[in-house]
């Protein structure tokens, strides 16, 4: 047997390959049967012909007036022998068909024997080959099913790192704000706040200055 997947080869096990040889050489007896009967038969023809050349005979007798005691012997002699031809032959013929009644009944019987060991043996072989095609079914649905797995846990963590990203670029400008807003300046050791730079007693740069800066804060 063969399917889409696996190529399971069932060898033949001894008793089977033992039945076929068993079962040629009956076939052999049964030619060699068929046969003799065929001559037989023949044998058959050749007496029938023999018979109608015996009553030609009779005819002839019959025609020659010759002496009834003499036919009379002559026919109870020829009588008496094809009786005994006959009797002969169908012995013959029954022993033949009683040998081959015999032979087809012992090999009916041995195959008879033999049909659980058959069956048995098929129902092993369907039971190994499913058996062997669930497993290998099995398998690759697990690794498919582990590839999915895998994949799932990529996408989820590249989905939350997107997530991350986008958080930390909105949050990016109250961040920097938050960041800003308790340093203190280099120098002075005083807090200033970027967004109001005159309210510093000594500011640290000039008013334009100051500007540009918190524009380019306030862009990022």
């Amino acid at each position: 047997m063969a399917t889409g997947g696996e190529n399971v080869d069932v060898e033949m096990p001894p008793l089977i390959y033992e039945l076929f040889k068993k079962v040629e050489e009956i076939e052999d007896r049964i030619d060699n049967l068929g046969m003799i009967l065929t001559k037989l038969v023949d044998g058959f023809s050749e007496e029938q012909d023999h018979n109608v050349g015996i009553l030609e005979q009779i005819g002839t007798l019959k025609t020659t007036k010759a002496d009834k005691e003499d036919v009379r012997e002559a026919l109870a002699l020829k009588g008496d022998e094809e009786v005994l031809n006959e009797k002969v032959s169908l012995e013959q013929v029954l022993g033949v068909s009683n040998g081959l009644s015999k032979t087809v009944q012992d090999v009916h019987h041995w195959v008879s024997q033999q049909e659980n060991v058959i069956q048995q043996f098929f129902a092993d072989a369907e039971r190994k080959i499913e058996i062997r095609m669930n497993e290998y079914f099995a398998s690759r649905f697990k690794a498919l099913e582990n590839r999915l797995n895998v994949r799932t846990g990529l996408r989820a963590t590249d989905a939350a790192m997107k997530t991350s990203s986008l958080s930390f670029q909105r949050n990016r400008p109250e961040y920097l704000s938050e960041h800003f807003k308790g340093a203190r300046s280099p120098g002075t050791d005083s807090p200033f706040r970027i967004p109001k730079f005159s309210d510093q007693r000594e500011p640290l740069f000039g008013e334009d200055e100051a500007k540009r800066f918190e524009a380019l804060l306030n862009r990022s």
